[in-house]
């Protein structure tokens, strides 16, 4: 460091600016060598469900959730295919509080024919792509129901040639925040 001239010693501004550090310098705590406390164990991300993982009669996964899909970088829901008219049974029971049929098949992206069931947390199941639907609006249902077939309405495709007949199953809550369903699928 450079000496310090006298005149730099007699500036009144140089004399406060150090007297201010020096004071600083007194007046904060003494370093004490504080251990941190035990790191806890953060719990486990829930595993995904392999693609090709069956679900008995359901089928086989083919977009897990959060993977991606032609319409979609990150999938909300979990797509699993099979023959159009396999059964599709309610995962949990609730309200359909909406459901759409008539659908055929679509360019545009769409869910297709589907039921919406609003479970006891408040939390919706939709089952999109269905060849069918067999509950109304209003309906009550309970889980292992019979809600409608597997299908292709709506926009599907097939990244192995097949039809493209599938069932997207997302859970999500009222501020629309999306849930992994496969703590449902593995209750199937």
């Amino acid at each position: 460091m450079p000496a310090f001239t006298g005149y730099q010693k007699e500036n009144p501004l140089y004399k406060s600016l150090s007297a201010g550090a020096r004071g600083l310098g007194t007046s904060l705590p003494k370093f004490q060598n504080i251990s941190k406390p035990p790191v806890q164990p953060q719990a486990q991300p829930q595993a995904q469900a392999p693609i090709n993982e069956r679900f008995k009669n359901l089928g086989a996964i083919t977009t897990p959730y959060g993977g991606s899909t032609r319409y979609e970088q990150y999938h909300p829901g979990v797509d699993i295919a099979n023959k159009p008219g396999t059964p599709i049974k309610a995962f949990t029971g609730g309200t359909v509080t909406d459901a759409r049929s008539g659908m055929g098949r679509s360019q545009k992206p769409s869910f297709g024919n589907y039921v919406v069931i609003k479970d006891d947390k408040g939390n919706y199941h939709r089952y999109s792509h269905l060849t069918q639907g067999y509950v109304p609006v209003g309906s009550q249902v309970q889980a292992g129901q019979q809600l409608g077939t597997m299908g292709y309405t709506g926009s599907t495709y097939s990244t192995s040639g097949g039809t493209g007949s599938h069932l997207d199953y997302r859970i999500y809550s009222a501020a629309k925040k999306y849930y992994n369903p496969s703590k449902y699928l593995s209750n199937y």
